[in-house]
Parts: structure tokens; sequence; C-alpha cells
């Protein structure tokens, strides 16, 4: 299931051009009543979703979610449990996540922003998870240059994939060296992929 803003015509025919864009809104008994109901769901995408206080993905024991993707969704609060997720892909203020329980999550893409404090919250949210192998992280040079030193195990991840965007005019060999900070926190790493842009990012 793939939830985004829609685009009707604000007047006229079907071929007027003058288009208006509705947010898709979600509430907490939206989500609950489909996600009781749809225990067969294995994917779920909220995309810029205008959500009505908080967002809370759970579900009966039973429901088969597998794959969350969650991007640039308004919610003050972000709850998630899911017993059978194995992928998480997450684009905003993760900050918002207050509570996450995924004990089969295996991969997470993260689109850390632009606040070294969110990137550093989010690293420390999904270290928690013992089964996580896969990690991609979509950076921001403001963002990296403050990465703390101490950064928390990954015990058991092997891929760690990371897009960065190099804003700025400084050395490149310096603004890596924060790489280091992260390799120490990933013993079991088997593979790394690093690419530096100078284009900006719409991942």
């Amino acid at each position: 299931m793939h939830a985004k803003p829609a685009y009707y015509p604000a007047g006229g025919g079907p071929f007027h051009t003058d288009y208006t864009r509705h947010l898709f809104i979600i509430d907490e008994a939206v989500m609950a009543s489909m996600l009781s109901t749809c225990t067969l769901l294995e994917g779920l995408t909220l995309d810029a979703c205008n959500v009505v206080s908080n967002l809370i993905v759970t579900g009966p024991p039973s429901l088969r979610l597998k794959k969350l993707k969650v991007r640039y969704c308004s919610a003050t609060k972000i709850e998630i449990s899911a017993a059978n997720l194995i992928a998480f892909d997450f684009s905003g203020d993760i900050t918002r996540i207050s509570s996450f329980s995924a004990p089969r999550l295996l991969e997470v893409r993260f689109n850390t922003g632009t606040k070294a404090s969110t990137f550093a919250h989010g690293l420390a949210q999904f270290a928690s998870h013992p089964c996580l192998e896969n990690l991609s992280l979509i950076m921001y040079s403001s963002t990296v240059k403050e990465i703390p030193q101490s950064i928390p195990l990954f015990k058991n991840l092997k891929e760690l994939n990371m897009n960065i965007w190099n804003s700025s005019c400084g050395s490149e060999e310096d603004e890596l060296l924060w790489v280091l900070f992260i390799l120490k926190a990933t013993p079991l790493l088997q593979k790394l992929e690093l690419t530096v842009s100078h284009e900006i990012l719409y991942i």
C-alpha cells in the first residue's frame, strides 16, 4: 500500500491545467483500523502524509508487515511496533520516533537531515536492534562534521552504505575523518560503500 499526496483539478473538466495539492490525511483511528483489518499487508509506504497528531504503526501478532517506508510525514509522535518488520525506510525528523519495536529488523535506510542531533539520535535508535545487517545513510557535510567520536556499537552490521552531500568547499580528506568513528562501531562490517556528491540529494 502506498499513501501519498494526490493532485486534483482545482476546477473545470479533466483537461483543466490548474492543479491543487491535497494531502492524504491519516489519524490514529484510520491506521489502527487498517492494520487490524489488513493483517496480510506486507508493505506500507506513507509519503508526505498529513498525520493528525500521532502516527502509530502497530497491529495484532498476525500482522505480516515486512517493509515500512515513512517519508516526510507530519506527526507529533511516531510509534512503531511490528513483529515481522525486516526493512524500514525513514526520511524526516527521527527524534519524533518515541518507540520502535521490530525484533526482526534487518535493513534500515535513513535520511539524516541537516541536524547533527538528528543523526546521533538515529544511530542510537537503530544500534539497539541486534539483527540489523544493512544500514544506508543519506547525509550532509554540515551534519557529519559534528558526529560524536563515541557511537553506539552495531553488533551485527555487515553492510554500510553512505551517500553524502558535500555542500562546502573545504577539504574532503578532513571531512571524511569521521568515517573512522563509524567504522569502529561496526566490527563485523563486510561491505562499505561511500559516495560523496556535490549535488543536492533528492533521495
